[in-house]
């Protein structure tokens, strides 16, 4: 029993800290982290490019202010919210430099069929084809000195190419699309930050090259690891079998090209999409084995277990293996989470300190929101950290009761059985919990049967995919890794069963349509989140539960939008929901309801109700009258001037199109409210090119 409770002195406060000075310096380090990470949205969704000098004005004002505060003995409170303050400045500060290093996009307009060469660095699949991501070469009509960093293209026809490979196609390119109606996922955001200057599609079949590998060391890097990451996902989709070999493939290298549109749609579905994110379960498969064979072996060296700290080298040998798989698998967001997770362990095995607590969770997202501040926003990186934060927070709770109370440790392989079994349950609640909100207002979308789902499959990922995932890693190298490759895949295959049954059981997002979650409902659902894992105690409960309500009553009070128009010419009526071809427009169609299929087509003269709002579709303006009905919205065909413009019962399709997208509203008086894009607001990454200047409600 002695031994036993010593284990547990790794995750509790030291000694000679009580428990209250290490959760105050734990609130500090988590406002500060959560505050960057508020900082760095708020300077992605403002309406307007706020200056440099301005933002490091107030950042280094804060930080005094901070200092002095600290210097004169001020109350914890007036702390924390300074350390918050200080946080977000820093954040809107780090973001907007990142900004600011990007060049000017040289693609600004649609460009007609143009020549463009490079090199393929990815390949992805698309509802449409095969998505392939080039580092330019060279683009007909573009300067060399101004080569956008990245292309991304459509390749309709079949696809015998792979990464690396140096190819010349007929494209036509087009800017990254902005958001099509309010509240859409800002695509041309992250392509700014990420450096893909240009997308569109291809005429024709790319035909390949015979010029070498790019100048750039970095893009020759880059194109080496698509190759590496290609190959291992096509050993690996061989040796797992066929109905497993895609998912299998996605979860070693994080290339999903093998994995079928209709398991990844189940697994969203069902709750398990979680799954092909390369995340900590992956890192720690990875890193731990490797950690336990350097220092098992070791260990069996007599000369060297005495001589040498023999935990330490296995430690810096797991954290470069951790960084090895980082590179091969993409380092995507989640993925680069879980290596700053997995370094800071190791790191606190080498430097003889705590390893799994929440100021490594707080350190590890103030490292990713330096390294990549545009991705505070994107679902992997919210979800992905809610999910995290929760169960670390769980995690030192639930130590510290074992700690002060040692006789609920049970020593006996029944005692571990069920303690086993709490933490697959508890595990598997908190994190479909944590990440619920972030599903419904990113995607829409609801997986009621999620829990249950991640239920059934993590006993299997745990018990039986994860050691057979660490065997073939350890066979590989010796060529003896296909036997246990092909039960990997068989694993993988419950897996896809429980993915395809919960995904039937799921609501059709045709017949019911994505659910909406307004904007400030999202917000308290993250400050229930943040109180949570920053808080202890009564606080903890009281704040999480003040938030959470919070949340709910917004929820329902708030209306939702009764229809969009987008300017890709969709009509959206959410009640029903259908989606209406009116005019042959140009765009991005809705992400959130892209599942949607076209129900009908109009060109004018229709009457569309949604939501007790009624829509119609005329071809000029002298068909209507403002004032004759203002619960009535009409949409105009015709490019031709209005002698009212102010009329807030008329959309003009012409607006729509060189403008962007609008919500249209149903108030309770049952008047019309309409609530428009701001697409052309001076950001970096909005072009705004003869596009008029416009007023949002």
């Amino acid at each position: 029993m002695q031994h036993q409770v010593s284990t547990l002195d790794h995750t509790l406060p030291p000694k000679g800290k009580s428990d209250v000075e290490i959760g105050q310096a734990d609130t500090g380090i988590l406002l500060f982290a959560f505050g960057l990470c508020a900082g760095a949205a708020i300077y992605l969704m403002l309406d307007f490019e706020p200056q440099l000098p301005l933002l490091a004005g107030l950042a280094g004002l804060f930080v005094f202010v901070l200092l002095a505060v600290r210097h004169l003995g001020s109350s914890e409170i007036a702390v924390l919210a300074l350390v918050t303050l200080t946080g977000v400045t820093c954040g809107s500060l780090i973001t907007k430099t990142h900004a600011s290093m990007r060049g000017a996009p040289p693609i600004v307009a649609e460009t007609p069929p143009v020549i463009l060469e490079g090199w393929i660095t990815s390949v992805e699949p698309g509802r449409n084809g095969a998505r392939l991501r080039i580092t330019p070469h060279a683009i007909a009509g573009v300067d060399s000195e101004k080569l956008p960093n990245a292309v991304r293209v459509t390749h309709r026809l079949s696809l015998n190419m792979e990464p690396g490979r140096f190819v010349r196609c007929l494209v036509i390119l087009r800017p990254p699309p902005a958001p099509s109606v309010p509240g859409d996922a800002d695509f041309g955001r992250a392509a700014w930050f990420e450096g893909l200057g240009a997308v569109g599609y291809v005429r024709g079949r790319c035909q390949g090259g015979s010029i070498g590998r790019p100048h750039r060391f970095a893009d020759q890097i880059k194109i080496r690891v698509g190759e590496w990451r290609r190959q291992i996902g096509l050993y690996v989709k061989s040796a797992a079998g066929e109905r497993a070999g895609g998912f299998a493939a996605a979860l070693v290298s994080g290339d999903r090209s093998h994995l079928s549109l209709e398991d990844q749609e189940a697994l969203r579905r069902s709750g398990l999409a979680h799954l092909l994110a390369i995340s900590g379960l992956h890192m720690a498969i990875v890193g731990g084995l490797i950690y336990m064979m350097v220092f098992r072996g070791l260990a069996l060296v007599a000369p060297l277990a005495i001589r040498f700290p023999v935990q330490k080298i296995a430690a810096l040998a797991a954290i470069l293996s951790s960084l090895v798989y980082l590179t091969i698998s993409g380092a995507s967001v989640s993925t680069q989470r879980a290596f700053i997770m997995a370094l800071i362990v190791f790191s606190g095995i080498m430097l003889d300190r705590s390893a799994i607590n929440l100021r490594g969770f707080a350190l590890a997202m103030i490292l990713v929101t330096i390294l990549a501040p545009h991705s505070v926003v994107s679902p992997g990186f919210q979800m992905s950290f809610a999910a995290t934060g929760v169960l670390i927070a769980i995690f030192e709770a639930w130590n510290r009761r074992r700690y002060k109370s040692p006789h609920l440790i049970q020593r006996t392989r029944f005692g571990r059985f069920v303690f086993a079994t709490q933490s697959l349950v508890v595990t598997s609640v908190a994190a479909s919990l944590a990440t619920l909100p972030f599903a419904i207002y990113h995607f829409g979308r609801l997986a009621p049967f999620g829990i249950l789902a991640n239920l059934a499959a993590m006993p299997i990922v745990s018990f039986v995919t994860a050691p057979l995932a660490g065997l073939c890693l350890i066979l590989s190298p010796f060529g003896v890794a296909e036997w246990a490759l092909r039960a990997f895949g068989w694993s993988l295959e419950w897996i896809l069963k429980i993915a395809h049954f919960g995904a039937a059981q799921a609501p059709d997002v045709e017949t019911t349509g994505p659910i909406h979650l307004p904007e400030p409902a999202f917000l308290m659902f993250i400050l229930a989140l943040v109180t949570i894992v920053t808080f202890r105690g009564f606080w903890r409960f009281l704040g999480g539960a003040v938030f959470v309500c919070s949340a709910i009553t917004i929820w329902l009070v708030q209306s939702m939008p009764a229809a969009y128009l987008t300017p890709a010419g969709d009509l959206i009526l959410t009640d029903g929901p259908r989606k209406v071809q009116l005019f042959d427009g140009q765009g991005l169609s809705s992400l959130r309801y892209a599942d949607l299929s076209q129900s009908e087509e109009c060109a004018y003269d229709c009457n569309f109700k949604s939501a007790g709002l009624q829509i119609e579709i005329v071809e000029g303006p002298q068909r209507f009258s403002c004032s004759q009905d203002t619960s009535k919205l009409f949409i105009v065909k015709s490019a031709q001037q209005i002698s009212n413009p102010d009329c807030r019962t008329l959309v003009r399709w012409a607006d729509i199109q060189s403008t962007g997208g609008v919500a249209i509203y149903r108030t309770r008086a049952g008047s019309v409210r309409l609530k428009r894009l701001r697409n052309c607001t001076g950001r970096p990454w909005q072009t705004c090119q003869s596009q008029p200047n416009r007023s949002v409600e």
